[in-house]
């Protein structure tokens, strides 16, 4: 069992933006912790989840010590902020399944210390939640610490549970960094799928033809660029979106929408104002904005 689920985690990985219900997206990131000079870097992996009966989210910490460190100990909480136990039936509980370049002591269900050298340590869980209790949209959070009682913990995102109240409803979760247009420009392809910013007016800008290839085939989204009047055409149940470069409005089936800002051009690419893009998803969606990193969270 446990190998199956390292299997998938693995999978969620390599492949970080997916359809939830069908399979876990989620959040990459990293935090640092300690003095300047001798920063502990701590790289966080996690998914998302659409509950059901019972779900185990999974996740995955890195962490790389000082170098010189001989021994050093962190301390980390799972909880979420609505109710820090999770216990809503008893049987809410953190599950160490591998461990690799550290030593880890269990200290509650939900908490844990790690200590380590200058050596990185590899850490993979998951997390049995209550059958009960969590009726909404539920943020989960890791808080670190170099002391126990945690009065100086760092929080970072970890997991996002996601109630199944729309059946019929497809959760899809897409993330990019915060970057400087400039930046993204002299970016490579590669590099380019990875990065949003901002423009003067404050909006958000997506790369757009990147944004819709992430889509599963079975949501039936198509997309055609015209280079001739560099229109960007989104087709999908029966409805035609089109995005034109330097116009400030998006026609759906013929009729325009106005907005505040216009799509543009960057390394060779359009990338789409997120007031535009909101047209495209239902009001279920969410937007969230954390540590200059922008995640999409799409019920289609």
């Amino acid at each position: 069992m446990k190998k199956v689920l390292l299997m998938s985690l693995v999978a969620s990985f390599i492949f970080p933006s997916v359809a939830l219900g069908r399979s876990g997206a989620g959040v990459k990131d990293e935090i640092s912790i300690g003095d300047q000079e001798e920063k502990t870097r701590i790289m966080y992996m996690s998914e998302y989840h659409k509950i059901g009966f019972r779900c185990l989210p999974q996740g995955e910490l890195i962490i790389r010590w000082p170098l010189g460190t001989e021994e050093e100990t962190l301390y980390f909480a799972l909880e979420s902020p609505s109710d820090p136990s999770m216990t809503a039936d008893g049987e809410s509980f953190l599950e160490i399944y591998s461990v690799k370049g550290g030593e880890i002591e269990s200290l509650s269900d939900n908490s844990f210390a790690v200590t380590g050298t200058n050596m990185q340590t590899n850490i993979t869980m998951d997390w049995s939640l209550p059958r009960a209790g969590i009726v909404e949209k539920t943020d989960l959070i890791m808080r670190v610490s170099e002391n126990q009682d945690m009065n100086d913990a760092e929080t970072f995102p970890f997991l996002k549970i996601i109630p199944e109240n729309t059946p019929n409803a497809i959760w899809h979760v897409s993330s990019w960094n915060i970057k400087e247009k400039e930046y993204v420009e002299k970016s490579d392809v590669l590099m380019q799928k990875m990065f949003a910013y901002r423009q003067e007016n404050g909006t958000y800008m997506i790369p757009g033809r990147f944004w819709v290839e992430e889509y599963p085939q079975y949501l039936g989204i198509e997309w055609q660029w015209s280079r001739a009047d560099k229109t960007f055409h989104i087709f999908r149940n029966e409805k035609e979106y089109i995005f034109t470069v330097g116009q400030n409005y998006v026609s759906i089936n013929g009729e325009r929408f106005y907005f505040m800002t216009t799509p543009e051009i960057v390394g060779g690419r359009i990338y789409l104002p997120l007031d535009m893009m909101k047209l495209m998803w239902s009001d279920e969606s969410e937007i969230i904005e954390q540590d200059d990193v922008l995640q999409l969270i799409v019920c289609t």
